[in-house]
Parts: C-alpha cells; sequence; structure tokens
C-alpha cells in the first residue's frame, strides 16, 4: 500500500493507492510544519486514516507539504514514521509535488496558487530553480491568503467603493478591533484571510473585486515570475484552488507578460495519482 499527501497551509490531501490500483481518497488537516507539531499531526491522521486502511500495511509515504523545508524534513518524516511505522517514509516541499503532478519528469515551469504561493523551475523531476515566496507575512503574491489580506487591509481603511464595503461588511462580521486581534494573537490568519476568496469570486461583476484579483497576479509576476531567466520559454502551469478559480484572468496575465497559459490543476494530488498510476502500468 502506497500513500501519496498533498499537503497546503488548509488541508491535506491523500490518496491510498493498493497494488491493483485501488484508489482511496480522504483528507485531513494541513501539516504545515512550522504551525503544527509532531503530535499534532499524529493526532489528525489517525481521526482521518479510513478504517478500512490497516496503517501497519502502508509500505510507502510519498508526502509533499507547505513548509517542508530541508531544517524540518526530519521533523516531518519521524511524524509520518510514528503513524505509519512499516512505511519507507519521504517528505518534500509542495512546491516539488505541484511541478511533479504538472510536468512528471519534463523541465517547465510550476507554480502553487492556494492558500499560498510558491513556484519552480523543474527538471527530470527535481527543482532546479525556485525564487522563495517568503509566506503569508512577505510574501505569498497572487494566493488566496495575499487577496485576502488586501481585502482586510482595505476594508479597515475604508478604500473601497459602497457596494464592495457592504458586501465586506457583511462576510466578516467582526469589530476592526476583532479583526486585528484575529490576525495578530488567533492562529493561521493566512487560512482566515485565504476565506475571503469566495467572497471575491462571488462578485467578480464588481470592478473592485476584478481589479484586486488582477492586480495581485501583477505582484506575482512583477516580484516573482519574471524573475527567473528565460520566463517567457516557459508555460505558466498551476496547482491550486485560486489559480484555477481565477485561471480566465491569470491566464490574460500570463499573455500580458509574454508567458502562455498551460495547465491548470485544482488539486496536485490529482496530477500525483495519474503518475503513480501510469508508472504501475508500465511496471506491470
Amino acid at each position: 500500500m502506497k500513500l501519496i499527501a498533498d499537503s497546503g497551509a488548509t488541508t491535506t490531501d491523500w490518496a491510498a493507492i493498493d497494488t491493483s490500483g485501488e484508489v482511496i481518497r480522504f483528507t485531513g488537516a494541513g501539516y504545515n510544519p512550522y504551525y503544527i507539531s509532531e503530535k499534532e499531526i499524529g493526532e489528525d491522521i489517525a481521526a482521518h486514516f479510513p478504517k478500512e486502511v490497516d496503517p501497519l500495511e502502508v509500505t510507502e509515504v510519498e508526502f509533499y507539504g507547505a513548509g517542508v523545508r530541508p531544517a524540518l524534513q526530519a521533523g516531518m518524516n519521524a511524524a509520518l514514521k510514528a503513524a505509519f511505522p512499516n512505511a519507507r517514509v519521504d517528505s518534500q516541499s509542495d512546491t516539488l509535488g505541484a511541478a511533479r503532478a504538472l510536468l512528471g519528469r519534463e523541465k517547465g515551469f510550476a507554480s502553487i496558487l492556494g492558500t499560498g504561493m510558491n513556484s519552480c523551475i523543474c527538471e527530470g523531476g527535481f527543482i532546479v530553480s525556485n525564487i522563495m515566496s517568503l509566506g503569508y507575512a512577505l510574501g505569498d503574491e497572487g494566493s488566496g491568503a495575499y487577496m485576502g489580506k488586501r481585502l482586510v487591509r482595505d476594508y479597515l481603511r475604508g478604500q473601497m467603493p459602497p457596494e464592495a464595503l457592504a458586501l465586506t461588511r457583511e462576510a466578516i462580521v467582526l469589530e476592526p478591533d476583532a479583526i486585528l486581534s484575529r490576525i495578530y494573537k488567533e492562529a493561521f490568519p493566512n487560512r482566515w484571510c485565504a476565506g475571503f476568496t469566495k467572497l471575491i469570486a462571488g462578485h467578480l461583476d464588481i470592478p473592485y473585486f476584478k481589479q484586486l484579483v488582477e492586480s495581485s497576479f501583477r505582484d506575482l509576476f512583477e516580484n516573482v515570475v519574471t524573475h527567473y531567466p528565460d520566463y517567457r520559454s516557459y508555460e505558466f502551469n498551476c496547482c491550486g484552488s485560486v489559480g484555477f478559480v481565477f485561471r480566465d484572468i491569470l491566464s490574460k496575465t500570463c499573455a500580458g507578460y509574454g508567458m502562455k497559459p498551460g495547465t491548470f490543476l485544482k488539486e496536485p494530488l490529482d496530477g500525483l495519482v495519474a503518475q503513480t498510476l501510469k508508472y504501475m502500468d508500465q511496471r506491470n
């Protein structure tokens, strides 16, 4: 039994694949090792693991996660090994997972646009160039957290037109002091901010919301994408709910910067499972 996991800031999507190619999918919390302990990871896996699968029968775990940088890999591997003691475990960044889902072993550009953002140039199934995302506080341009953070900022400053202001007030509910407390004192402010992409996506007919998306994607290109050498020679391939939902606007942004739109996947796990099943078929 092989497990593949794609873990973002909000959720972890899992696929259990047996030797016959049968796939069982399930979902848990996001396991960013910057924000969650090994103990909490183990507890969440136990709470969401399907009852029809025996953890002791898992022989391989392929985990791709937000925040899985070299310094934190050992802790993530330890948490996975504790949950699946008979398995060979390997944790890598969610950026590499997205690249393998989108490109396989081909050379190209791959990005993640979900709650957070990351990007890379990948070749042969490995990252050869990466411009740091810098996360929610310093970067994450084009992501759901980035759009939501800008929305909340404009709302608190009263810098949006009346119709957008009324809709945002209805969605946020909280008073200004409570909003600041939610951002600075409570857990996962990035997830909270990213939640407002539903409001934005549902009202693209209102110029403020559409322009917010457009400018967020321009910031992504100006600050990140255009700094990759020869970026115009690649297609813009993207995994994640934000890139998928706003793919029409994102495609126009790509064209404006001379980059051809490529593949847009809502969930990287779809591509990772397809790659695994293809490899199993070739072996058989």
